[in-house]
C-alpha cells in the first residue's frame, strides 16, 4: 500500500480521538459554567419575588430594578465566561504541541526511508491557539461573543416576562433555557477550536517540512452529517503554503492529510523497490468514512461505536449514515432497534 494512503488512514483513525476528545474538553470547560447556575436561578426567583411584591410598572423605578437584576446575573455569567476561557486556552496550547508531537512521529514512523522530520516551534503553535482565526474570529472573541449574546438575550426574556405579567417561575424558566441554549453553543465552539487546533498542527508540521511534504488533501468524515461545503471539499488538493482549511464551519469534522512527494521528487537515485512502490507521491485515494470504519479491527470499531452499535454495524451490516437522524443527532439503541429492525435481528438474532 502506497505510504499516502497509510498516512490517511491513520489521520482518519486519529480524528476519532480528537473528536472524542473535544466532547471531553467541552463537558470539562461547561462545569465553569453550570457550577454557580442553581444559585443564580435562585437569585434571580428571590429578586423577581422582591420585585413584584412592590409593584410593577414601566417607571424608571422598575426599570432600575431589572436592570440591577440583569447586572447580578452578567456579572456571575461574565465571571465564568471569563474562567472558561482561561482554562479553555491553557488546555488547547497543551492540546496543540501534543498534537505536533504526534503528527511528527507519525511521519517518522511511517516514511520507509532515512529522513529527519523538522517539528515547528512551539511559540508558533501556542499562536495556533492564540492568534489564528476560526472562522473569522479568535477563541477569545469566541468566548465573549457567546458572554455577549447570552447577556443580551437574557435582558430580553426577563422584560418579555415582566411586561407580559408571567409567573416568576415562567420567567426563571426563560432565563435556564437561554443558559441551555448557551451551553449547547459553548460545546460546539469548543468543538470546532479542537478540530482547528489540530488541523492547523497539520498544517505546522507540514509547512516545516515542506521539503517532504508537497499538497495537503482535504478529508470530509463523509456521512449523513457532512454538509454540501466539505462534501464539495472532500478529495481536494492544496499547496502546503495556500488554501482553505478546515474547520469550514462550526463543527465541522473535516481534517488534512499530508501527499508526500514521490522518491524522484525528493532526489533518491536508487531507491529499495518496496520504497519506489509505496513512495509514488500520488494523491491518497478517495475514502468513504463508512467503508473506511468496516475495514479497522473489530476492537477499534467497538471503541468508536460502542459494543452494541459495532455490532449492528459489523454483524448487522447497517450504513453508518443510519445511525444519525436527519438533523444530524445521533440515534440511541431503542430508536435504532425501532427504525432498524431488520439489521438489529441480523446483528443479535431477535428483535429487541
Amino acid at each position: 500500500m502506497a505510504v499516502n494512503d497509510d498516512l490517511l488512514s491513520l489521520q482518519l483513525a486519529h480524528g476519532t480521538y480528537v473528536q472524542r476528545y473535544g466532547t471531553g474538553l467541552a463537558r470539562r470547560v461547561l462545569k465553569l459554567l453550570t457550577e454557580t447556575e442553581s444559585d443564580l436561578k435562585r437569585q434571580i426567583a428571590a429578586r423577581l419575588a422582591n420585585m413584584t411584591e412592590r409593584g410593577y410598572d414601566r417607571g424608571p423605578v422598575t426599570t432600575k430594578r431589572i436592570e440591577t437584576l440583569i447586572g447580578v446575573i452578567s456579572e456571575t455569567r461574565a465571571a465564568g465566561y471569563a474562567a472558561l476561557e482561561s482554562a479553555l486556552t491553557a488546555e488547547l496550547v497543551e492540546f496543540v504541541a501534543h498534537e505536533a508531537d504526534i503528527q511528527t512521529r507519525m511521519l517518522k514512523e511511517i516514511i520507509p526511508i532515512p529522513r529527519g522530520i523538522n517539528a515547528p516551534g512551539l511559540q508558533l503553535l501556542k499562536s495556533i491557539v492564540i492568534a489564528r482565526p476560526m472562522q473569522g474570529r479568535v477563541l477569545r472573541q469566541w468566548v465573549g461573543d457567546l458572554d455577549a449574546a447570552e447577556k443580551k438575550a437574557i435582558r430580553s426574556a426577563v422584560n418579555i416576562g415582566m411586561t407580559e405579567g408571567e409567573s416568576i417561575p415562567n420567567i426563571v424558566k426563560r432565563v435556564g433555557d437561554r443558559l441551555d441554549l448557551s451551553k449547547s453553543q459553548t460545546t460546539a465552539i469548543v468543538r470546532t477550536a479542537v478540530n482547528h487546533v489540530s488541523n492547523h498542527a497539520i498544517q505546522a508540521v507540514a509547512t516545516a517540512n515542506d521539503d517532504l511534504v508537497k499538497s495537503v488533501k482535504w478529508s470530509a468524515a463523509l456521512d449523513h452529517k457532512t454538509c454540501p461545503i466539505c462534501g464539495g471539499r472532500d478529495g481536494k488538493v492544496y499547496p502546503v503554503d495556500s488554501g482553505p482549511r478546515p474547520p469550514a464551519h462550526i463543527v465541522c469534522r473535516c481534517r488534512i492529510t499530508y501527499v508526500l512527494k514521490s522518491w524522484q521528487e525528493l532526489g533518491l537515485k536508487d531507491p529499495p523497490i518496496g520504497v519506489r512502490a509505496s513512495m509514488n507521491g500520488d494523491v491518497p485515494a478517495d475514502t468513504n468514512y463508512g467503508d473506511w470504519l468496516r475495514k479497522q479491527p473489530r476492537d477499534f470499531v467497538k471503541d468508536t461505536l460502542g459494543p452494541s452499535k459495532a455490532k449492528l454495524f459489523l454483524d448487522g451490516k447497517l450504513p453508518i449514515d443510519r445511525f444519525v437522524d436527519r438533523q444530524g443527532g445521533e440515534l440511541n439503541l431503542a430508536q435504532l432497534s425501532a427504525r432498524e429492525s431488520e439489521a438489529w435481528i441480523k446483528a443479535f438474532g431477535r428483535v429487541a
